[in-house]
Order: structure tokens, then C-alpha cells, then sequence
């Protein structure tokens, strides 16, 4: 469990919906977008285990590179701290590459009125993630 944290890292971030862009340009199917800004943690789950009320952290975008730092309160889980690159699409499909561990994961994701949701599997584990754009 604590392994695939480390990995995903990144919203990071574990998912079963998908919704449309946030992006306010127009653009086609599968088109990639930028999702750049800064986010700060709102929620954490790891399968059915809810992390949030244990978690705090930071989400840097740019428009193809991430930088995510998580912390856990008590020994819930060790720190994330990871780097790497990612790809979001008009069609709501989303990947990310961590540059440290070259671990993968997919899924979607939704960016409605500021609030990032990433739903995405690693290694067979489901990771959701949500986070507010500041």
C-alpha cells in the first residue's frame, strides 16, 4: 500500500468518472491540455481506505510536468514527494510518469469551478484525489 503512494505520488491522483474539460479553450476529442496551476489537497483515498482527514499537500502543474508533496499525520503513510510528467485530454483521460520511479498510472480526471478530481489506477490499486485550485 505504502508503495504504491510513493509511485503515484501525483494525483497524483485514482479514478471512476469522467467529465469534460476545464479548459476554456476550444478544442477536439482527445486533444491534449494544460491543467498548469497550484493546488492544495482537499481529499485522499486509496481503494476504500478515506486518507483525508490524515492528509495535507501541494500540487504544482505546468503544462505537461508536475511537482506533488503529500503528507500523512501520524504514521498513516511515509511523505510523497515526487516529480514528473503528465497528459490530460480534452476527452477527460489522464496519465502521469514519475520521474524519480518511472512508475505509471492512468485513469481521468474533472476540473469543474477550480476543483481538480483524479481518479486513477496503479498497479491495480484505485487512487482518488481531489484538489482546489488556489
Amino acid at each position: 500500500m505504502r508503495t504504491s503512494w510513493r509511485r503515484f505520488a501525483f494525483l497524483a491522483m485514482a479514478m471512476a468518472t469522467v467529465a469534460a474539460c476545464g479548459s476554456d479553450k476550444s478544442t477536439g476529442p482527445g486533444d491534449t491540455v494544460s491543467l498548469a496551476g497550484q493546488y492544495t489537497l482537499t481529499s485522499f483515498k486509496e481503494g476504500n481506505n478515506d486518507l483525508s482527514q490524515a492528509t495535507s499537500g501541494t500540487l504544482a502543474l505546468t503544462a505537461t510536468n508536475y511537482t506533488v508533496n503529500i503528507t500523512f499525520q501520524g504514521d498513516a503513510a511515509p511523505p510523497i514527494a515526487d516529480q514528473g510528467t503528465y497528459t490530460a485530454t480534452s476527452n477527460g483521460s489522464f496519465s502521469q510518469t514519475s520521474s524519480s520511479s518511472g512508475a505509471q498510472s492512468t485513469g481521468t480526471y474533472t476540473l469543474v469551478n477550480g476543483l481538480l478530481t483524479l481518479n486513477v489506477t496503479e498497479q491495480g490499486m484505485a487512487i482518488s484525489q481531489t484538489w482546489q485550485k488556489q
